[in-house]
């Protein structure tokens, strides 16, 4: 239901009132909201981060980034947060580090 309303939030309103969907949705779901709860929290999470990039809040989308990065049951659940990642890196530390993480992100393929 946060995943929802966070969307037509984003449509309507912006990144602001999406991201508070969002954090709802996910503190909600517990602390073992990745075990009960795995596809719901992806999607939760990946959203949070494009809202958090959208607002700007580059530390809360290295914050879920890393979580996301951290209990992914696989490798390719990990795309979508490491492209918003090298998005982050790009704007707050520049093209070199962003590169770097791109390319070690390759070499885990």
């Amino acid at each position: 239901l946060c995943l929802q309303a966070a969307e037509k939030a984003s449509k309507a309103t912006g990144f602001d009132q999406c991201a508070t969907y969002l954090e709802l949705g996910i503190r909600v779901l517990g602390s073992q909201r990745w075990r009960e709860n795995y596809n719901l929290c992806l999607a939760l999470f990946n959203n949070a981060i494009e809202a958090y990039y959208g607002i700007g809040d580059f530390e809360k989308v290295s914050q879920l980034a890393d979580e996301v990065m951290k209990m992914s049951r696989v490798f390719e659940d990990t795309f979508q947060a490491r492209i918003m990642l090298v998005y982050t890196l790009t704007t707050t530390k520049g093209p070199v580090d962003a590169i770097n993480f791109g390319l070690q992100t390759l070499l885990m393929t």
